[in-house]
């Protein structure tokens, strides 16, 4: 159950659209009750400096709710610091890139094609195109089976 207090982060456009379609169709967001991100949330958050500005919502923002938890009063401990920010934000990037990797891996293995398991991805998580590069999208998986192939022929040399 979360608590009724919220946090706004930024992220990327097509960021917020797979977070949407995965925890819920409306802000604020509510990730699964012993998720990672819960636990990355309650370990960093803390009391807001004196003289923090407060974030107002923005496009590119997504609220969060926090979890409740009986380590942190929330209503004290609701500030996420610059650098927690950016680590929260990354974590939350690595599991889209990992996410989108076993999905196409699946969709190959059942003799689909890069292009068209990647059209099949966004459209499932709601992304879409305007939010992010198809091309760019489609060769990073391009970039991480190269880098394994390479590494694979060094160890067989």
């Amino acid at each position: 159950m979360p608590s009724p207090i919220t946090i706004l982060l930024e992220v990327r456009p097509m960021i917020k659209q797979y977070l949407l379609a995965l925890y819920g169709p409306e802000e604020p967001i509510m990730f699964p009750r012993k998720s990672d991100h819960n636990s990355f949330l309650i370990r960093h958050l803390g009391r807001p400096p004196e003289n923090s500005r407060q974030v107002f919502r923005q496009d590119g923002c997504i609220e969060i709710a926090l979890p409740y938890t009986k380590l942190k009063n929330l209503e004290s401990h609701n500030y996420l610091g610059f650098h927690d920010r950016i680590a929260f934000r990354q974590e939350i990037e690595r599991e889209f890139v990992y996410n989108y990797h076993v999905f196409i891996r699946e969709k190959m293995r059942q003799g689909e094609d890069r292009k068209v398991a990647t059209i099949m991805f966004m459209e499932l998580h709601n992304i879409r195109e305007e939010d992010l590069s198809f091309f760019a999208f489609y060769r990073d998986f391009n970039r991480m089976l190269n880098k394994r192939r390479i590494k694979d022929c060094k160890t067989v040399i």
